[in-house]
Order: C-alpha cells, then structure tokens, then sequence
C-alpha cells in the first residue's frame, strides 16, 4: 500500500526528515506539528481553504514533507522546489531512460493492449512534453532489431522504437477519435546533459486520460482501477502515484472538458475521490496546469532546467479499465457477448483494501456479530434510475424486527467519502440503482450481497432505446468474487410492478437467505 501521507485531512502517518519527524494530527481544521525543537499550531478558519494549503504547504516544505515523505536518499536533503507540490531535487548530471512494455499482439491495434514501465520518464514544464532519453546501448540494440535477418514483425519488450500506447481507458463511441488516444513520450537521442528536477523515489510518475470523471463510477472503474493495476503489474504497488491528467484539444467527446458543466462536476468530484489513490488534491494537476517552483536557488550553480524526471513511471490502460477495448458498459447487446473481467475477482478485492487503507479505514475489520446486520440504500443514486426504495424499506420494516436489521437509506452523494465507504464496509447488504452510483458497492466486506436494479428496457441501440435490458458495469460486478450480486429489475416495461405482493415476498426471501449466509460467514470468519 502506497504511503498514506497527503496533506489534506489524509496525512495521520509520521515523515522522517533530517531534523525532525512530523506528526500531523487532524482535528477539523486544526492542524498541529510536533518536530524536535519546537511546536507549531496551526488554527485556521474551515472555510478558508487557500489559507490552510498555503500555510501546510509551507510548513510541510521546510521540512522535506510537502506532498509526501521521501526515501532514504533524499530524507536529509533539502528540496530545491516543487513540481505541483511535490518536492523536487536537482541533479546536475547526465540522464538516460529506459522502457519496458507488455501487452503487444503483433497487430495494428497492439497499442490498444500495450503497457509500458519507464525508467526515468522525464517531463518539460515549459513544453509540456513528455521525454525519453534513449541509451546508446538501447539504440544500438534497435539499430540490430532493424537488420533483415530478423522478421518484420519482430518486436522487444525493451525498445522504444514505434510503440505507443492508450493513454486512457477507450469509449468505442468516440470511434474515429479513438486514435487519439495514441501516446507515447518524445524519444530523444542520446542521454540529456545539463541537470534535471527529479521526483522523490518513493513516487510514480503516471500520466493519463480520463474517461468521464464527472460519474463516480467511470472515475474510479475506468481510471483509477487501470492505473491500480498498472502499477501492480509493474511491482509499483508500494510508490506513491503522482498523477497528471491529460487533455486533448480539442476534448474527446463526454470527456471533462468538453462543456463548463463538465468541468464543474469533474472539479467537483476529482478531489473528492483522489485520496482513494493516495493522492492530495493539493498535488493533482493537468498537464497544461503542471508548474515547477523552484525554491532553493543556489547561486553557484546554474539551476535553470525545465525538465522534471522521475526514476519511475508507467503508461498504458486501455485494456486495463473495466470495459476493456471491445466493449462500453452494458448499454447494447453485443457488450454482453463479452467478458472482459473473468479472474479479477482478487485484484477487485485488493484494489478496494487499497483504497480503504489509504483514508484511513481497516479495510480487514470484523463485522460486529451482536449488532443489527446494517442493510444499507443508496438512494436516488444514478441519472434517470434512481430510486427512493421507500417500499423495499417499508416492507423490510414491516418483516424484520429492530433487534435483527439496520436500515441506513442515504443520498451517498450527501456524505463525506469516508463516510461513504465506512458504511458499506459495514453493510452486509447494499441496495442501489445501476450506474456510476453503484461503485459504493465495491467497499462491502467479503460474504456480504449487492442488489443492483437495473433498467429492464433501457439498452441502446444508435443512441435510441431497443427495450432491451442495461444491466450497466455488469462484467466488473459480476467478477467481484468476495460478495455476492443480484440484479433486479425496476419493471419498466412490464405488467408487474415492484409493489406487487409477488414481487415483495420474493425481495423479502432473498433478503432473509442473504442475511442468513452473511451471519454464517461472519461467523467462520471472525
């Protein structure tokens, strides 16, 4: 698990530095630094945001902590700046990168498959480009790729020559514009000389594009998922990501920036979600925002480089994301032709332990055996599907007695995102509607059940509806092998209706066999 040391209201771990080893606590809005010679108190006003990112900031930069703690080759050093807050160390020396990739099909379309590992991924501030340096081992390694004794097909997993790779997670809807999303950096020739800005080791450099961060839902299944498992996949589980959005100009259709409402919602919902990836919102920019400062000017030495390097970084997520390349979401009925998350059950449960672990939470904790089970609604949760479940309420009311169930019915938008998933990692069932509101349902705890209603005549065809199910994100829910997932249907198109005796006996029932196999479970378990 990456460090969880962000600035904002996250940081609950100690940084070492040279002189002193600083304890955060976090009070609201009080904040207190405990170093040894002396202590700072820091009392600000809730509402005055810049005020408190300044002052920890500055705090946190004077003794080598701000945006995270640093490994044993910089803890004594003293930053010479910050890239988007983050401290950076100037090396006034010579630089080369290498790459490692996986994922190639040998087709047109590998690109789409492919991710790569850089070592020293170095990006300008000023041209807002990203660079290799390529070695002249590695350049005279291509140079003997290249001879005809080898097949045209031949590729290594260690060249830099002609890859790319999807930047972000693929929507088939963008089609012809889905070729934008090739990436790779600028290959120079020959190592970069005249001093370099570098990252902390204990940090990722992982540039990406977002798919549609304004829904829940797409934010953490199509860019945080993939980015997870890039850096699982590259042993970089343990670095901190420091992350850089791209933008395309102009946008990709339904992508953050392509309406100011857009960009509303994802300004609103990124930061919200960020510290779920270890990540202070403090820190998080796009690649047009990204800003180097620097701040330890040394007038001896000539420190006038825009170049930012980092000894690690990582690419590449299109098949990564919860859909894959093939596929959308669940809205046409050639998606279910489909599985693109079958054996992910494992990193599912992992990813959501590393996302609990970093705010805070015990993402392994016991459930309470002598309490209420807690069955949880999310209500009114997605666009167009959302339910207020008041029937499904009052009928578990009517049948079960206080002493065995606790009803929570809540607009999870309303609620802090620890406290949203506190209570589904409490809940041993959790009732939603289909759609990005869904992905509270991820933090449940192993042997509990999701009820997922969908739209039993919403499928799309063209954009215009066919009457057929949506049973939206169904392949990531489907493979979330800890718990156990049922759909209902919302009865749009038929003759019965949810509050017909018929259909609430049979809710009823699945609730009382699903309460009865989480008691069991618990009770093994704990």
């Amino acid at each position: 698990m990456a460090p969880n040391r962000g600035i904002e209201g996250q940081a609950k771990k100690g940084v070492a530095t040279k002189t002193a080893r600083t304890i955060i606590y976090v009070f609201g809005c009080a904040f207190v630094f405990f170093n040894s010679y002396s202590i700072y108190h820091l009392s600000t006003n809730c509402n005055d945001k810049d005020k408190i990112e300044k002052s920890l900031s500055s705090l946190l930069l004077d003794y080598g902590g701000a945006g995270g703690g640093t490994e044993a080759d910089q803890r004594y050093e003293r930053p010479d700046g910050v890239i988007n807050n983050v401290n950076v160390y100037f090396r006034d020396e010579s630089i080369e990168s290498h790459v490692q990739c996986v994922g190639e099909n040998f087709r047109e379309d590998s690109w789409q498959y492919r991710s790569c590992k850089f070592t020293n991924l170095c990006f300008d501030v000023q041209k807002k480009e990203y660079f290799l340096f390529q070695s002249k081992s590695e350049k005279k390694l291509q140079a003997t790729m290249e001879m005809d004794i080898f097949n045209t097909t031949h590729t290594s997993a260690v060249s830099m020559k002609g890859l790319n790779v999807a930047l972000g997670a693929i929507n088939l809807k963008w089609r012809s514009d889905v070729n934008k999303m090739k990436w790779f950096p600028t290959v120079v020739d020959g190592s970069h000389q005249g001093g370099y800005y570098e990252l902390p080791a204990n940090y990722v450099f992982l540039p990406y594009h977002s798919l549609n961060a304004m829904n829940p839902g797409h934010l953490v299944w199509d860019d945080f998922l993939p980015i997870y498992n890039l850096m699982v996949m590259f042993q970089l589980k343990d670095k901190r990501p420091f992350l850089v959005r791209h933008v395309f100009n102009p946008p990709l259709w339904a992508t953050c920036d392509t309406k100011e409402d857009r960009k509303k919602k994802c300004a609103k919902i990124i930061p919200k979600f960020l510290p779920l990836m270890s990540v202070s919102p403090t820190t998080f920019r796009t690649t047009g925002e990204t800003f180097l400062n620097v701040t330890n000017i040394d007038e001896k030495k000539e420190r006038n480089s825009t170049l930012v390097c980092s000894k690690h970084g990582a690419a590449g997520i299109g098949v990564l994301s919860d859909h894959g390349t093939k596929k959308i979401h669940g809205w046409a009925v050639s998606d279910y032709d489909i599985v693109h998350n079958g054996g992910r059950g494992a990193l599912m449960y992992d990813f959501r332990n590393f996302m609990m672990e970093n705010i805070g939470l015990n993402a392994r904790s016991a459930v309470n055996l002598s309490a209420p089970l807690k069955i949880t609604f999310s209500t009114y949760s997605s666009q167009g599907r959302g339910q207020s479940f008041q029937q499904e309420i009052d009928a578990l009311k009517s049948y079960f007695g206080e002493e065995e169930i606790e009803i929570n019915a809540l607009k999870m938008e309303t609620l802090t995102l620890e406290e949203q998933v506190k209570l589904a990692s409490e809940s041993s069932i959790f009732i939603t509607a289909s759609g990005g509101g869904s992905v509270t349902g991820i933090f449940l705890p192993p042997g509990s059940s999701l009820f997922v209603y969908y739209d039993d005549v919403g499928g799309l065809a063209g954009g215009r509806k066919i009457g057929t199910p949506a049973m939206l994100d169904f392949d990531l829910l489907n493979n979330l092998s800890y718990i156990r997932v049922h759909w209902l249907p919302l009865f749009r198109g038929r003759s019965h209706h949810r509050t017909s005796p018929n259909v609430t006996s049979a809710f009823i029932h699945l609730v009382e066999h699903e309460l009865k196999l989480a008691r069991e479970y618990n009770s093994n378990n704990n």
